[in-house]
């Protein structure tokens, strides 16, 4: 079994977190919360009226939320992001993982995509279902089979 840390499980997260599949979301992840921020500042340093001042406490607000959020992620979900033992085999067109005890299949055509990175490969099975494996873990021949699956 290998490990798989927690400080690599966070790099993996945050770059799949701010390099997502769309460019929209990349730039509104990157830049919508210092972006909402300045706005909020703009409308507090001109209050107009108070309307103009509470939409500005909101803006400042929601845009610290908004920049902080994957960090709130990783905060309350610590449980997600602990150093874990896995062994994972792929052979069949089919990924085994085995944890401890537990011990799962699943075919790599069940996934809705794949993403190749430089490090890990993110296997898409829902919007909410991420499950990445550094590619450190894998054989080389593994590698490729995954690689066949994800053109």
């Amino acid at each position: 079994m290998t490990s798989i840390y927690r400080k690599e499980k966070v790099r993996m997260f945050l770059t799949d977190y701010y390099l997502a599949d769309r460019v929209w979301k990349n730039i509104a992840r990157m830049i919508g919360g210092p972006l909402l921020i300045l706005i909020g500042v703009d409308f507090y340093i001109k209050n107009y009226d108070q309307f103009t001042l509470a939409y500005s406490g909101f803006c400042i607000g929601y845009g610290t939320y908004f920049m902080l959020k994957p960090f709130l992620w990783m905060l309350l979900r610590r449980s997600l992001f602990n150093k874990e033992q896995v062994e994972v085999t792929v052979n069949d067109h089919a990924l085994w993982l085995r944890s401890g005890s537990d011990e799962s299949k699943i075919q790599l055509s069940n996934f809705k995509k794949i993403k190749k990175r430089r490090n890990y490969f993110s296997f898409i099975y829902s919007d909410a279902q991420v499950l990445r494996i550094p590619k450190r873990i894998l054989t080389s021949n593994e590698i490729t089979q995954i690689t066949e699956c994800v053109k």
